[in-house]
């Protein structure tokens, strides 16, 4: 390889690692129930620079001298010699060191309502005759989901433009908001642009007191055990079944044995249960 063509490639790989240090994603996970209330696994990126400048300093120095004095007369002679040196020398080293870092991350907040109890006309929450809470059929009493920061590329401008913005309503609307967008589209430049982005995995919903005519086999058999919903299911199982779900066999194999102890009547679904619990876990998202 030529002089030249080394250069070329330490330039492409210094640019390579400049770029793959630079660029940061994040995905964090997120747990709503109404119960609970809202749980955050968060994960932050920290990066962490590290300088340091030092310097090496030698100086010496040196005198020498030699003389020499001879005569002679009436037949005498005399010599006198004399010799003179000096030297000297000093070294110093002095390092100076800098450290830094910056960290990023998401701060996502997610407040929904929690009153699942169903109401009378003027407002009065319903209980059925052994004193629970009667509650309204459909809604939403947990949910997953994960939080995506994905880092700048051009590929999130086209995203933005082509699959996020309704493009009628961009080139139609005389809202402020569409004439701020028309104004700062660079279609022909595609400037690099971070994005956010949030995607459901897991929700359970209050199902209905009695089975609609059509409802699955699964929300019937649920409902003759006096389970409200699919995250009261897993509460249930959970203890149980947790510490095997790191593989989709393993999380099978425990289901089916935690059903045949504690709810032998939803042995038959155990295979759509194991699939509500992989997504309640996040298993393959």
């Amino acid at each position: 390889m030529s002089a030249e063509q080394q250069d070329s490639a330490r330039t492409a790989t210094g640019s390579a690692a400049a770029t793959g240090f630079s660029h940061r994603d994040l995905v964090n996970t997120y747990i709503w129930t109404a119960q609970g209330g809202f749980f955050a696994e968060t994960t932050e990126a920290t990066d962490a620079v590290s300088e340091t400048t030092s310097g090496s300093y030698n100086f010496t120095y040196s005198y020498g001298g030699n003389l020499d004095l001879s005569f002679g007369a009436l037949g005498l002679g005399w010599a006198f010699h004399l010799d003179a040196s000096r030297g000297g020398g000093f070294s110093t080293t002095r390092a100076r060191s800098k450290e830094s870092s910056r960290s990023f991350g998401l701060d996502v907040q997610c407040a929904p309502s929690n009153d699942l109890q169903r109401r009378d006309g003027n407002g009065k929450p319903l209980y059925d005759a052994a004193g629970k809470p009667v509650l309204v059929p459909g809604k939403v009493d947990a949910y997953r989901f994960l939080t995506f920061y994905i880092g700048e590329t051009s590929a999130n401008f086209d995203d933005f433009y082509h699959k996020v913005i309704d493009p009628t309503w961009l080139s139609g609307s005389n809202a402020p908001d569409a004439a701020a967008l028309r104004q700062t589209r660079q279609s022909s430049a595609k400037p690099p642009c971070w994005r956010i982005l949030h995607r459901v995995t897991y929700i359970s919903r209050v199902l209905a007191p009695v089975p609609p005519p059509g409802a699955p086999p699964l929300e019937k058999a649920m409902r003759s055990e006096n389970i409200a919903s699919n995250y009261e299911l897993i509460k249930r199982l959970e203890p149980y079944v947790r510490p095997a779900a790191t593989s989709s066999a393993d999380l099978a194999a425990a289901t089916r044995n935690a059903l045949a102890a504690q709810l032998p009547e939803l042995l038959p679904h155990a295979a759509e249960i194991t699939e509500y619990l992989g997504h309640y876990f996040g298993m393959g998202s």
